[in-house]
């Protein structure tokens, strides 16, 4: 694992999965053991990387991203309502879009663990997507580079959000992907379950989704508050 470089939170979430695939098939008793359900963890460092926006940063920063640069807002929303990833918004295609069924089709191609899915368009977004000048634009990909028959780059999204927040002094920190841990944070604490957060993460599991919360450093659900009083 260490040859690969690869993060402990990765190789953990691949441990949850087969942890809950082999456990599948020994209740449907097709082994008789589940291989994988010994297998220690690997300690999790802890990392600023990413943060999760305030509400009250997000009030600051959503009237400079939609006045100077609507692009980006609306590539922040594709973010922050469908838990999608930066790489996996910039190449979406228009025909993955199926907006009347309030859905974004996510490829194989594209997604973040390599498995297609569906992840839901919330109704605030449905519209303003709808509305968008760049939906209604006759457009292979939603968010085209320079060629048309290409996405944007790589990184041209986030050197754009940097140089919008810059004068806001946030810190590297706060990154595009920072956007899909803000809505996370928002949904839980609005009270929103963790199975329709594990569905719109694309998690393999209840256990992954989890450990995604907790290393967001969520506590308390605030939901918990409405209970009614004796």
């Amino acid at each position: 694992m260490v040859e690969k470089a690869f993060a402990a939170k990765t190789v953990n979430g691949h441990i949850a999965y087969l942890i809950s695939l082999f456990q599948l098939l020994v209740e449907r008793e097709i082994i008789q053991h589940n291989t994988f359900q010994g297998i220690k963890k690997h300690k999790e460092g802890s990392s600023r990387k990413n943060q999760a926006f305030s509400p009250t940063q997000i009030e600051m920063i959503k009237p400079i991203i939609q006045q100077q640069d609507p692009k980006v807002w609306l590539f922040i929303q594709f973010i922050y309502y469908c838990y999608l990833i930066p790489n996996e918004v910039r190449q979406l295609r228009k025909q993955f879009i199926q907006l009347e069924k309030r859905q974004v089709f996510i490829p194989n191609y594209i997604s973040k663990n390599v498995q297609e899915g569906y992840v839901t368009i919330p109704e605030v977004f449905y519209h303003e997507l709808k509305e968008s000048e760049v939906y209604q634009q006759s457009v292979d990909f939603i968010f085209q580079g320079h060629n048309p028959n290409k996405p944007i780059s790589k990184n041209n999204m986030g050197r754009r959000l940097h140089i919008l927040i810059k004068e806001l002094e946030l810190g590297s920190d706060y990154t595009l992907y920072s956007w899909k841990h803000s809505r996370v944070v928002a949904a839980y604490n609005a009270g929103v379950d963790i199975k329709t957060i594990q569905c719109q993460c694309r998690h393999h599991s209840l256990e992954q989704t989890d450990v995604y919360l907790k290393s967001l450093g969520i506590g308390v659900n605030q939901a918990i508050n409405s209970i009614p009083v004796l």
